[in-house]
């Protein structure tokens, strides 16, 4: 670690998310800039906690987010950071109490507390229209009760902000959105990695890909259901990277439309660019999103995209079907449509990577250190 701690992070880090791969993307930035970081790590695995800069300096809390809130009280007292900056609901809830709790305790701790950052990644109305009534309630009210104590509370897109500001009643100005911090030179030199996969190493068929959990979320049903059209007119194959609860219903599901033999499940991939860079299609079959990471780095390796119209993300990203065909969630035919569409006529790759710029890991951190009050200071 460098120097006196700025910043610190709270976060579980527990598997291959989204989640964790921004927070290590805006960690290598930050500390590309000097700046002294502490991540207080929650459970602590996954194949991204290698990935964590060795200048960073790795505290462990508990095993459990909401058991963590007396370690991370002891450390706002004794560190006193400068800005706390936290990713998920939970984890934004222990941070305020945490903090809430030291004021209450300690009264002069008001006047040299940490700046704290809520960042919410998902808009969380969609899923919840799906839950038990009184998690639908809970989930508000804890909205409701806790976000008014944070400094400023961040969505990944002006979708999630909105959606935030609905469920928590907080001011427009209390609730603002900070792309995602995607676009580095280390995707474009993991592109050009080499690869093994055979579909791409002779490249007989156009080649598409899906990238993700394979989860409810996701949606890969609606994505293979809408290959097995395309494939009855023409000959393409499909390669999906990720893994899931879901993945053997999806197994079970290409087996049963006759495509097995053009569908192949890769798992997990360290470098799923390299495969990206060399495919002829992305797609996004979510029900809903945040703001898809994928979606913008297939686009900065300027590869043509097809997504559906989810709540949130790729209507921004792909600034309302301009850059990419968007159709309705759930819909095979209307999926299977565009995604002939762009195969016959793709759009230009210049195109493709321009829209990509705005979710540069520089702008991203630049952005968040504004907001932690932290701007001008490396």
């Amino acid at each position: 670690m460098v120097g006196e701690a700025k910043v610190a992070v709270f976060t579980p880090f527990s598997g291959d998310g989204g989640v964790e791969v921004m927070m290590v993307r805006l960690l290598q930035e930050m500390v590309s800039r000097n700046i002294a970081v502490d991540l207080l790590l929650v459970k602590g695995f996954g194949p991204y906690i290698d990935k964590i800069p060795s200048e960073v300096n790795v505290i462990r809390m508990s095993n459990h987010t909401f058991l963590s809130i007396w370690s991370l009280y002891k450390y706002l007292r004794d560190k006193k950071p400068r800005a706390l900056l936290v990713p998920k609901h939970r984890a934004g809830i222990v941070a305020l109490l945490a903090r809430r709790l030291l004021e209450f305790i300690n009264v002069a701790a008001k006047q040299d507390r940490a700046r704290v950052v809520l960042s919410i990644g998902t808009a969380m109305s969609v899923p919840l229209q799906q839950a038990f009534w009184f998690k639908r309630w809970w989930w508000k009210k804890t909205m409701q009760w806790f976000y008014p104590w944070a400094d400023i509370v961040v969505g990944v897109s002006e979708c999630v902000a909105r959606d935030v500001r609905r469920m928590s009643g907080l001011a427009e100005s209390k609730v603002i959105a900070i792309n995602n911090p995607v676009v580095s030179n280390e995707l474009f030199v993991k592109a050009k990695e080499s690869i093994t996969h055979p579909w791409l190493v002779n490249h007989e068929y156009p080649v598409i890909i899906g990238c993700g959990r394979i989860t409810r979320q996701k949606d890969f049903p609606n994505l293979i259901q809408a290959f097995a059209i395309v494939r009855k007119t023409q000959n393409c194959r499909l390669l999906i990277m990720g893994r899931g609860e879901d993945l053997e219903d999806c197994q079970q599901l290409a087996l049963s439309l006759g495509i097995a033999d053009d569908v192949s499940f890769t798992g997990f991939i360290e470098n799923p660019f390299a495969i990206m860079a060399r495919a002829d299609l992305f797609v996004l079959s979510s029900r809903w999103e945040g703001s898809p990471v994928v979606l913008v780095e297939a686009l900065a390796l300027g590869i043509p995209v097809v997504s559906t119209d989810c709540t949130c993300g790729p209507q921004e990203t792909l600034q309302g079907g301009k850059i990419g065909k968007l159709v309705p969630v759930n819909d095979s035919q209307a999926l299977a449509l565009a995604i002939q569409e762009t195969l016959a006529a793709p759009l230009a790759s210049v195109e493709l990577r321009a829209a990509a710029e705005p979710f540069s890991v520089k702008n991203s951190v630049d952005h968040h250190l504004q907001v932690m009050g932290l701007q001008g200071q490396a």
